[in-house]
C-alpha cells in the first residue's frame, strides 16, 4: 500500500536540506583556507540576511527593504545577520567593530551556479544562505550596484559571458569545443583570469558554465570533475590573490556564492507537493551512458530514450513518475484517482437507493405495493 504522507514528507525535508547556498567571503590578509574549527556549526540565514549583511559593507543600506517586512521576518533578518556578524573573524580582517559602518573600498562578487560540492572547489565556506537560486544573489548584486552607481562608484556587472566574443582554447583536451556547455565555461575561466584587473569599485559576475556542464554530462562525469578542479585553480591561484594584489592598499572583500544544482531536483509548491513544470521539464544527456549513469537507471522507474536533440532523456515507465530522473512519484494524482473513484462509487449508490426508494412511493403512501392473488370464487 502506497503512502502518500511519507513520500511527501520525504520530498520536503530533502528539498529543506538541498535548498541552500554555500558563500565564502574573503577579505586583505585572510584567504579561504585559513584554519577553522571544522566542529563549529556554520550558519543559514534566509537570503535578506545576506542581503543585509552586504548592504552594511558596501554602504548601501538605503536600499535594503527591512524596513518594509512584517515585523516576525525583520526580526528573523537581523537574526540571521547578527549570527553572520559574529563570525566575522573567520573572512574579516579588518579592526572596524560596528556593523553599520562603512566597511569597503572596492569589492568582487561572483556567483557560480550548478555547484554540487562547494568543497571540492574551496574548502569551509563562512556560512550557508537559504536560497539556491542563482539569480536571487544576482539580484542582490544589481540593487547594491545601482546604488553604489548613484553615489558615483564605478561598478560592472556581468551575467552572459558566454555571448562574449572570447576565443577559446581546451589545454585540458577534456572539453568538447562543439558543444555550447563547454563554449561557456572556457569563456567564463578566460574572461575570470584578467577581471580583477578592471578599474571598478564593485564588479558583480554569475558563471553558469559549470551549470551547464553538470546538466549536459553529469555531476560524476570528466567534464565535470575537471571543471571544479580548474574553478579551483582559478579562484585559489588567481582571482582571489590578484584582486588582493591590485587592491592591497585598500579595504577590500571578496564573496563567492556557489548555488546548488538544478539537474533533476525536486521541484516543490507551497504546499510542499510537486508543481506541473516538474513533470515537463527533462534534463537531457549527451549519451546515453551519461543518461543511465547520472539518473541511477532513471531510479529504476523507466529507461534512457533519444530525444529529438540527439540527446537522451528518461522516459518513466508511469505517468505517476515526475522529474527528469523519474524520481519523483506523483502521489497525489494516485490519491486523486482513489478520492474521486469513491465519490463516483457513493454518487451511483445513492442515485440507486434513490431510485429504489421513488419507485414505491406514488400513489401508495409510501408503502410498496406487493402482488396478490385474487380470491377464490365459488
Amino acid at each position: 500500500m502506497k503512502t502518500p504522507g511519507i513520500v511527501l514528507s520525504l520530498l520536503v525535508a530533502s528539498a529543506t536540506v538541498m535548498a541552500r547556498s554555500a558563500v565564502y567571503m574573503v577579505s586583505d590578509g585572510n584567504h579561504v583556507d585559513i584554519p577553522v574549527d571544522m566542529a563549529t556549526e556554520k550558519s543559514t540565514v534566509p537570503l535578506d540576511a545576506f542581503s543585509m549583511i552586504l548592504s552594511h559593507m558596501t554602504d548601501t543600506t538605503g536600499c535594503h527593504p527591512i524596513e518594509h517586512m512584517e515585523e516576525a521576518y525583520k526580526q528573523e533578518t537581523i537574526a540571521g545577520a547578527k549570527a553572520v556578524w559574529s563570525n566575522r573573524g573567520a573572512w574579516w580582517s579588518h579592526e572596524q567593530d560596528d556593523v553599520f559602518e562603512k566597511k569597503l573600498d572596492n569589492g568582487l562578487f561572483i556567483v557560480v551556479s550548478g555547484v554540487n560540492s562547494p568543497e571540492a572547489i574551496l574548502p569551509s565556506p563562512a556560512f550557508y544562505v537559504s536560497d539556491n537560486v542563482a539569480e536571487d544573489y544576482m539580484a542582490v548584486a544589481d540593487d547594491t550596484a545601482q546604488a553604489l552607481e548613484e553615489k558615483g562608484r564605478q561598478v560592472t556587472v556581468m551575467s552572459n559571458l558566454a555571448l562574449m566574443d572570447i576565443d577559446v582554447t581546451d589545454d585540458s583536451g577534456v572539453f568538447d569545443l562543439t558543444q555550447q556547455a563547454d563554449i561557456t565555461f572556457i569563456r567564463e575561466l578566460h574572461y575570470m583570469k584578467s577581471v580583477f584587473q578592471k578599474d571598478s569599485d564593485f564588479i558583480a559576475i554569475k558563471m553558469e558554465g559549470l551549470q551547464l556542464l553538470g546538466k549536459v554530462y553529469g555531476v560524476n562525469s570528466a567534464q565535470y570533475q575537471e571543471a571544479e578542479h580548474l574553478l579551483n585553480d582559478l579562484f585559489e591561484k588567481t582571482v582571489i590573490p590578484g584582486y588582493q594584489a591590485v587592491h592591497a592598499d585598500q579595504r577590500s572583500l571578496i564573496t563567492l556564492v556557489f548555488t546548488p544544482g538544478r539537474y533533476y531536483g525536486t521541484s516543490l509548491g507551497k504546499r510542499g507537493l510537486p508543481v506541473e513544470p516538474l513533470q515537463n521539464e527533462k534534463t537531457c544527456f549527451v549519451t546515453e551512458a551519461a543518461c543511465l549513469n547520472e539518473t541511477s537507471s532513471c531510479s529504476g522507474r523507466g529507461s534512457c530514450v533519444p530525444a529529438k536533440d540527439s540527446c537522451y532523456i528518461c522516459q518513466c515507465s508511469s505517468p505517476s513518475f515526475l522529474g527528469s530522473a523519474c524520481e519523483v512519484q506523483d502521489a497525489v494524482a494516485d490519491f486523486q484517482l482513489l478520492f474521486w473513484t469513491g465519490v463516483t462509487l457513493i454518487i451511483l449508490t445513492s442515485g440507486v437507493l434513490m431510485f429504489v426508494y421513488k419507485s414505491g412511493e406514488v400513489g401508495n403512501g409510501g408503502v410498496i405495493l406487493v402482488p396478490q392473488a385474487l380470491p377464490k370464487q365459488d
